[in-house]
């Protein structure tokens, strides 16, 4: 066989004369020379570097340029319609409706389009409905970007027709849609503009055709609830809301978010996929795709390109034996494309070499997000369903590849148990104040010792401040019992002894008090002087920071850890940098024998030294790559 390894560069903006339709994130290059190998070989690629325009969307729009949003004034005319609970209410949306949308959306103006569709209703009545959908520009909105969108859309509507929708995006990021005058519309909101909007917590959604009531805001005048369902336009999801005017049918209904704060900001995507359709299909949290790479790119909000680097390459099988053209997709972790707006091109460095047509090597690409079945799946522990079984034999090894994760770390452990802490007076009035700390997140040193000296005044057993970076605790009372985690102690820089169960008792007496020190209800006694008590230690909000993430799952045969035997797969060193998120190529291959030859199910844990589940201070989604493969690398 003849070795082959060559790089080569793909580019977005290469190849526009023959295929016009490159984009950023989804291009197809003419490669300027054939590769090709014989009958008893093969080509595998992998991604060695890519870079990516930084300049996300603020406001997410649906894929195929269609419309965020579209009112129409069909029930009007339709009459009226029995729900499955017999009640009367204005008529669904017609039936054709999907198949018509075509006709309502003019690709020569995105931003305001209006139909005219006739169809017959129930019965041979025939209808005279008209269509107005918007979609947002490829631009960054700010909010008087946004009041100006949604008063115009309004307008033309208002220019055109007897209907008054009011839409107003308010000084505190919320979005009112109303119905003016006598006129009552449907209202048709794309789920990316529910999320973004933050329509989310209106209650739950039942798909069509069936209607369900949703309780929103009070306001004055108008109805405290609406109907909604969920309606498919070209498999895309929509959400239709009813808003009615006063009249027979009940009161106004007025429809408003929940203010979205975060409107103005990039929307990033979490996990970045590349695909090509030129290679064979690889696995992607169980199900078949095809996966050149996926990882989570740390992209900073202020530069305009970001890069990234695979030390590690991860090759994947070409499916043809030869290679002429080559195709890009980028797409986020629902498989959606990214939100970019026009910026600087992508470009994609990539390694090709031959292989042996025996070797038989796949990649799974495993993502910590939650699912249906494991909806309760979070960045250190989660399941993965496959959609086929795997069935290999014993010849198979797995290895870990690379492993994408969060590259902070809250200050306590999520176990309630591990950031208890209890203040008694045993004296005076006898006043508790039992604290459970959060787990979720960073504190700096004024936010912890801000919350505890907050509740220590509240429940009046007196004060923290930090001097000289040490806690000083003042009380009221001459005699305080204290029963904490061992954890927040040494975090807060308590400097006596622990009890080595995890929890320690500690008696406070004022040092002008005699007091009979008992040693079956407490650990230790501390005197403090003039009722205050100083901590001997600096606070340390890094105490329970992971140095290293022990990688477990339960598709590999156990091995020695330590005295015991576990299924453990790589121990990987947290690297010691800045970055908010970390893609860790692993240098050296270890391939683990399989635990069973049939596979349905993939288990991951990510644990520290001592064995509790590593809590990242975000929710960002861990990412693993396994190779799977009958031919062992053996890297030095």
């Amino acid at each position: 066989m003849t070795t082959l390894y060559e790089s080569f560069y793909l580019l977005s903006n290469a190849c526009t004369d023959t295929y016009d339709e490159n984009s950023l994130i989804k291009f197809k290059t003419q490669l300027p020379k054939k590769f090709e190998t014989g009958r008893y070989e093969g080509l595998e690629i992998a991604v060695s570097s890519i870079g990516l325009s930084n300049n996300f969307k603020n406001i997410k729009t649906p894929p195929n340029n269609l419309p965020s949003f579209i009112i129409t004034n069909c029930f009007k005319t339709a009459g009226l319609c029995q729900t499955e609970d017999e009640n009367t209410v204005a008529c669904d949306l017609p039936d054709d409706f999907d198949t018509n949308i075509d006709l309502l959306i003019s690709p020569e103006n995105t931003n305001y389009v209006m139909g005219k569709h006739e169809f017959d209703f129930h019965g041979g009545i025939t209808t005279d409905c008209k269509w107005w959908a918007f979609n947002f520009e490829e631009k960054y909105y700010s909010a008087d970007d946004l009041k100006d969108f949604f008063r115009k859309a309004a307008t033309k509507i208002k220019q055109s027709t007897y209907l008054f929708p009011i839409l107003e995006f308010t000084d505190d990021y919320c979005l009112e849609i109303k119905a003016g005058f006598t006129s009552s519309f449907w209202f048709l909101m794309h789920k990316s503009m529910v999320e973004c909007f933050n329509f989310e917590n209106k209650g739950e959604f039942i798909k069509s055709p069936t209607f369900s009531l949703v309780q929103t805001e009070e306001k004055k005048g108008f109805q405290t609830y609406h109907y909604v369902r969920k309606h498919f336009i070209k498999n895309e999801e929509y959400y239709v809301y009813q808003i009615r005017t006063k009249g027979k049918y009940g009161d106004n209904q007025f429809l408003t978010s929940s203010p979205a704060k975060h409107i103005l900001e990039k929307k990033f995507p979490s996990v970045i996929r590349v695909l090509s359709e030129n290679i064979s299909a690889q696995i992607y949290n169980g199900s078949f795709s095809k996966d050149l790479i996926v990882y989570c790119p740390d992209f900073e909000k202020h530069d305009v390109y970001s890069y990234t680097e695979f030390k590690l390459k991860q090759f994947v099988p070409i499916s043809n034996t030869i290679l002429d053209t080559f195709s890009i997709n980028i797409v986020d972790e629902n498989n959606k494309p990214i939100q970019l707006l026009p910026g600087p091109a992508t470009f994609i460095k990539m390694d090709l070499r031959n292989r042996f047509l025996n070797k038989q090597t796949s990649n799974h690409r495993l993502s910590s997000v939650p699912s249906d079945a494991y909806p309760d799946n979070n960045n250190s522990m989660f399941k993965v369903n496959l959609e086929a079984k795997k069935v290999l034999n014993r010849n198979y090894r797995v290895a870990l590849t690379s492993i994408s994760h969060p590259n902070v770390f809250s200050t306590f452990l999520r176990d309630e148990s591990t950031r208890s802490f209890i203040v008694r007076e045993l004296s005076g009035a006898k006043r508790v104040l039992k604290l459970i700390l959060s787990d979720e997140g960073e504190y700096t040193e004024d936010q912890l010792i801000g919350f505890i000296n907050t509740e220590l005044k509240k429940s009046g057993i007196g004060s923290v401040e930090i001097q000289d970076n040490r806690c000083s605790f003042k009380f009221e009372e001459k005699q305080i019992f204290i029963r904490a985690s061992n954890n927040v102690l040494n975090v807060l820089g308590y400097d006596l002894t622990l009890n080595k169960r995890g929890e320690t008792k500690i008696f406070i007496v004022d040092n002008k008090n005699a007091f009979i020190f008992d040693s079956n209800k407490f650990d230790v006694m501390v005197e403090m002087r003039e009722q205050n008590l100083k901590f001997g230690k600096r606070i340390n909000l890094t105490y329970l920071k992971p140095h290293y993430i022990m990688v477990y799952t339960n598709i590999v045969s156990k091995s020695i850890v330590g005295g015991t035997m576990s299924n453990i797969l790589k121990v990987v060193p947290i690297k010691n940098v800045n970055d908010y998120y970390v893609i860790a190529d692993i240098q050296h291959k270890d391939y683990y024998e399989l635990q069973n030859t049939e596979i349905d199910t993939i288990e991951v844990q990510l644990r520290s030294h001592d064995g509790e589940p590593i809590n990242f201070a975000s929710d960002v989604p861990t990412i693993l790559n396994l190779e799977f493969s009958n031919k062992l690398e053996i890297t030095t």
